[in-house]
């Protein structure tokens, strides 16, 4: 049996909150990552799936040209002209994952929700441990804004780039920075 082949374009960018890696397949974008995973072409197996990782550079191929512009709207979201992504997304994950990061996207700018909201809206009130497990497997924070889930209490908590870059996201859009 013949593996299947995936390619996904990266481009690579250096904000106030971090560098990022942004990976875009071409439908949308599939991954966002933050300096700690550096991003190399190469090619990697997911199950039955090969995936080829290729610079966006100037290639023309619509992967590349969505990570390029995926990366100039992170640009225009950092310096507070953006509020909302317009980039298509790709995202890989569990039903219940995708619902939880289609409620994230509810969430206004400049605005935050508990987990426990956030699972009562996608109709499991007990699953806010839940909420925070997708959370946690959200291939593109920043556009799908997991960075606005806060505890009941109103405390930060987990956040793939750190408590510090989530201060930072939270404060830039309530206009604090």
């Amino acid at each position: 049996m013949e593996n299947d082949q995936e390619i996904l374009y990266w481009t690579r960018g250096r904000f106030s909150f971090g560098e990022i890696t942004v990976c875009c397949s071409d439908q949308g974008v599939r991954e966002i990552r933050f300096a700690s995973a550096r991003q190399k072409n190469g090619r990697r197996k997911t199950g039955k799936t090969e995936r080829v990782l290729r610079a966006a550079g100037s290639s023309q191929k619509p992967g590349a040209r969505l990570a390029r512009k995926t990366l100039h709207e992170l640009k225009e979201y950092e310096q507070g002209g953006l509020k909302r992504f317009t980039v298509p997304i790709d995202t890989c994950g569990t039903p219940f994952e995708k619902m939880v990061w289609e409620e994230l996207l509810r969430i206004p700018y400049g605005k935050t929700a508990s987990y426990g909201e956030v699972a009562r809206k996608v109709g499991n009130p007990r699953g806010a441990r839940a909420v925070g497990m997708a959370n946690n497997k959200n291939p593109i924070p920043i556009i799908v804004p997991c960075h606005r889930v806060i505890a009941s209490d109103g405390k930060l908590s987990g956040y793939a780039g750190g408590l510090r870059m989530k201060t930072q996201l939270l404060r830039l859009e309530q206009g604090a920075l």
